[in-house]
């Protein structure tokens, strides 16, 4: 007894079970008394388990802390089970799950946002690829793979990942050569420029790694300048990459010139949505070589001092190489259904600004490009919100959406 009051356990079973995720949740418990005599509810200084006691006068101010001597916390206990979460599996570096062939992946195992070490990793269907102890991917084929992550003491708790896998080379735009026919200067007294166009399917995407260029004479260097279309010639530019020689084969010999092929690794990939581009090549090579066995698309471009403007090099040539990239299919539409998944989204493709909207506040945006790489990642706190995109260069992008409740959606848009 203190204060003349008797303090008195009451060991009370709830009438269901309660069940609560990973976060913070609050109790206020209400009780009366037989003869109406005020209940009042212990409270200690003893160090606060989590948030100090709160309390609701009805005096329009809301839930507030009860701030005297510092605060409290109210006098408790809690039965119930404890169950671990469902594993939760994702990238280490906070990427995409998309990787190509060849590639290496890091995964790593959570739960309630905590990492966990003793983790069997397994790979649960699919017919490729190894997974190491500690969540390396390595070994995988074109297709998708199923990651699973199960505690070790309890094998029944456990997270599934899917993971794509996709081949850097299953798309490939040739022009092939016509036994060394021709070619045309790189640059030389006229500082003459050569492009070729690029043609994206209608419902497709095209994303090119590396590029196989036939030159004439030796080259150390490459430069890639990408462009819009604009009539059927070179228009505004869109992206500009350097490349990394990986490979050289020498074709053949003629006009006294070794022409090479060569393979170069574009320093990152670059991602066309269906339509026309062009694509400029710089080499301190002599020539590109040319063949008018038929152009891919229109005949080659190019532009020079003695005519200011890009034009079609007359006589159907067309210059060597051959892309490899990857297609996908545009199966996107402009809006996924709100009720299916929680959230929508428009434009899409989009140009500048990406409105969200979703029926829980969002808490973040993350925008990867295809190559896994994040580009953009912003706050928000609101149910309705606008990204800017503007800055990003044209292509597939994935999504990551955030909710306040701690569940993300992931959706692709494409940037125009």
């Amino acid at each position: 007894m203190r204060y003349g009051l008797h303090s008195f356990w009451r060991f009370l079973d709830l009438n269901e079970n309660i069940y609560f995720d990973e976060g913070t949740y609050w109790i206020s418990p209400e009780a009366t008394s037989q003869n109406s005599e005020n209940i009042f509810w212990n409270i200690s200084t003893n160090d606060t388990l989590g948030n100090f006691f709160h309390v609701n006068r009805n005096d329009g101010n809301g839930w507030v802390k009860f701030d005297i001597n510092g605060g409290f916390n109210a006098v408790y206990h809690l039965s119930g089970n404890c169950v671990p979460m469902p594993v939760k599996i994702s990238t280490v570096d906070g990427g995409t799950a998309n990787l190509l062939i060849g590639q290496t992946l890091a995964l790593k195992a959570t739960s309630n946002g905590n990492p966990l070490n003793e983790i069997s990793w397994a790979i649960e269907s699919g017919d490729s690829g190894i997974i190491n102890s500690t969540g390396i991917v390595t070994g995988v084929k074109e297709g998708k793979i199923i990651i699973k992550a199960s505690l070790i003491n309890s094998p029944q708790t456990f997270g599934l990942f899917e993971v794509t896998v996709l081949d850097p080379n299953a798309c490939k735009k040739e022009v092939i050569s016509n036994d060394l026919e021709d070619g045309f200067v790189f640059a030389g007294d006229s500082n003459q420029r050569l492009a070729v166009d690029i043609d994206v399917p209608s419902g497709s995407n095209f994303t090119i790694n590396s590029v196989q260029p036939t030159v004439i004479n030796y080259a150390t260097s490459f430069k890639f300048t990408f462009y819009k279309d604009n009539n059927g010639l070179p228009g505004e530019i869109i992206n500009t990459q350097n490349g990394s020689i990986d490979h050289d084969e020498v074709t053949g010999l003629n006009f006294e010139y070794y022409f090479h092929r060569y393979n170069v690794k574009l320093d990152s990939p670059v991602t066309f949505t269906e339509g026309k581009y062009w694509m400029e090549i710089e080499s301190d090579a002599l020539g590109w070589e040319s063949t008018t066995l038929g152009p891919l698309g229109l005949a080659g471009a190019a532009l020079n001092d003695n005519n200011s403007e890009w034009h079609l090099i007359e006589g159907e040539n067309e210059f060597v190489y051959s892309l490899n990239g990857i297609c996908i299919s545009d199966e996107l539409s402009t809006n996924e259904n709100f009720s299916k998944t929680g959230l929508t989204y428009y434009p899409n493709p989009v140009n500048d600004d990406l409105s969200v909207y979703a029926n829980k506040n969002i808490v973040s945006i993350e925008v990867f490009n295809f190559a896994g790489q994040k580009a953009i990642s912003k706050t928000f706190n609101s149910k309705d919100t606008r990204l800017d995109v503007s800055k990003l260069l044209p292509g597939v992008y994935i999504v990551n959406a955030r909710l306040m409740d701690g569940t993300t959606k992931t959706f692709k848009i494409i940037k125009k």
